[in-house]
Formats: C-alpha cells, sequence, structure tokens
C-alpha cells in the first residue's frame, strides 16, 4: 500500500449551519490520527443578505477549530451554490494532493471512518476498476455477511473519496447526455426503476435543480467502475433541518440510518459487483421508494 495515501487531505463543504458544523467536527475528532490530516474547509459567500449572519458565525468557529496537521479556509466572496462549490473545490485540491476527502457540514461519522477511507485508497489506488470510495450505505438489515464491504454501480456522496486520475473525467452536459444516451443505457444506469438518476438529468438541464452527484455517478457508471461501500454505515446525514439545500425535513429514510462503529477489515476477494445485495435492494425497493426519496434529496 502507498503510504502517502493514509492521510489524505479532508476537505469540508460549509455555508451557514454551525451546529452542524460543530457536530461534524466533534464526530472528526473521535477519529484515531485525525490530527495527521490537512484540513480545509471551503465556506461558500452568501445567497441573500440574511444569511450572512449566520455565515459569520459559522466562519468564525472556523477559525477557532484546532488539532489538523494544518488548516486552511477558503472564503468565497459571492455565492458558488453547493454544485459549482463541490466540483471545483474538489478539483482544485485534488490536483494537489492525487486524492481527497470530501465531507459536507451536515454529516456525522464513525470513529472509524478515517480510517476505513484511508486504507481503501491505498487498497485500490491502482486498480483501475475501483473509482468511489464512500462511507455512507443503505441500511441494509444484513446481521451477517463475510466481508465489512461490497462493490455496487450506484455512487452515494455522502461522505466519499477518489483520486485524481479519476474524478479528471467527471463531466456536466446534461444536454450531451440527452442528446446521445439511449433508453437501454438509461434502464441500465437506473436499474429499472430503482434509482432516479436520468430525471435529475432532465431537470438539471430545464433547471429545476443544478446539482452534481448524478454527473459523477454516470462519469463512474460510463466508464464501467465500481464504488466501495460498508455493509454498516460508517456516516450518517442529518441534512434535514431548516437550512437544507436538496434534503427534506424529517424525512423518514434519514430517520432511518443506523451509524456504525464496526471497524472495516474483511475485503471481497474479487472486485466485482455485488449482485446479492444489488438484487436485495431491488426487492427491498421494487416499487421505487429510493428513486422516490432521492427525487427530494438530489
Amino acid at each position: 500500500m502507498n503510504k502517502k495515501n493514509y492521510n489524505t487531505p479532508i476537505l469540508i463543504f460549509t455555508y451557514k449551519r454551525l451546529k452542524s458544523l460543530k457536530r461534524l467536527i466533534k464526530s472528526i475528532k473521535l477519529n484515531k490520527n485525525y490530527n495527521k490530516h490537512k484540513l480545509y474547509i471551503l465556506s461558500d459567500g452568501s445567497k441573500k443578505k440574511s444569511d450572512q449572519t449566520q455565515i459569520n458565525k459559522v466562519r468564525s468557529f472556523c477559525k477557532k477549530i484546532r488539532g489538523f496537521k494544518s488548516k486552511k479556509i477558503i472564503l468565497r466572496k459571492e455565492n458558488f451554490g453547493l454544485a459549482k462549490n463541490i466540483t471545483m473545490g474538489v478539483s482544485e485540491l485534488i490536483k494537489k494532493y492525487g486524492s481527497v476527502i470530501v465531507l459536507e457540514d451536515d454529516l456525522v461519522l464513525s470513529k472509524n471512518f478515517l480510517e476505513y477511507i484511508n486504507l481503501a485508497l491505498a487498497k485500490y489506488r491502482e486498480n483501475k476498476k475501483v473509482w468511489h470510495i464512500t462511507g455512507w450505505s443503505d441500511n441494509l438489515g444484513i446481521k451477517k455477511n463475510e466481508n465489512d464491504v461490497y462493490f455496487s454501480k450506484h455512487m452515494n456522496c455522502w461522505g466519499w473519496a477518489t483520486w485524481l486520475d479519476r474524478w479528471k473525467y467527471f463531466e456536466k452536459n446534461p444536454n450531451k447526455l440527452i442528446k446521445k444516451w439511449k433508453k437501454t443505457e438509461i434502464n441500465k444506469l437506473d436499474q429499472n426503476g430503482i434509482y432516479n438518476n436520468w430525471s435529475q438529468v432532465l431537470r438539471n438541464k430545464h433547471n429545476q435543480i443544478n446539482t452534481w452527484a448524478v454527473f459523477w455517478n454516470i462519469t463512474i457508471f460510463k466508464k464501467n467502475g465500481l464504488c466501495l461501500n460498508p455493509i454498516n454505515s460508517l456516516v450518517i446525514n442529518k441534512g434535514d433541518d431548516q437550512y437544507s439545500t436538496h434534503t427534506i425535513k424529517n424525512s423518514e429514510h434519514l430517520k432511518l440510518q443506523k451509524l456504525s462503529n464496526i471497524k472495516i477489515k474483511n475485503y471481497p476477494i474479487k472486485v466485482e459487483e455485488n449482485i446479492l445485495i444489488k438484487k436485495y435492494l431491488q426487492k427491498k425497493y421494487s416499487k421505487g421508494l429510493i428513486a422516490k426519496i432521492t427525487n427530494k434529496f438530489f
């Protein structure tokens, strides 16, 4: 394994949720060796004047954060919005370090999150089948499994990491996709109605939403890449408050999340999609529950 990946820089995106950011930082500091990581915080600019007071409080707190190997706060003078902020921020930092851990301020991490992400980045760096490492997973309800992680063709973006040589292919171009993609490709992408990826592409085209994650998902899909997920989630999303951008308040889906402190030890022998878990999810969400939920998330 390449040791330089063990302490991958952490990039946090924040806006005006002070309580959420404090909670995230507290959870990061429960991770062993968190202090060996460089921390970057990207604070977006104000969308409206009434937000400025909260933004100032967030920025004041960021200045007080201690304990990391180094810290750099990037203050946007104007409002970029989450999609532009993430894609630009990731692109800038990943060029410098070759890999990056990406967090949004509404997340809470397990105490084993950083170790898992860093080890997985090192373990699969040279395996070009693997494109994305995530700490979040749907509540699978699997009590016993021979592995602690599984590979999927569907990307989850709540607490994730990747490498420069994969991310460089990222492209957000809904018009190009709509013009070229056939129905068979769309069905494969959405896993026959389980996910709502194509709906998101259409809504981005018509300016109904402005998101980034679906286009990273599609980039991975086009390259026939795989995403590594834990069986038991090492991240939960608490973004169901009044400040949420793409999540809904009091979401039942978010309430079902469970944060695991299980240490990731066992990895699949083969780097391939876990068909059993895919079928399990298809059965569990056969009525398109994920699609209905993620329509409101992304």
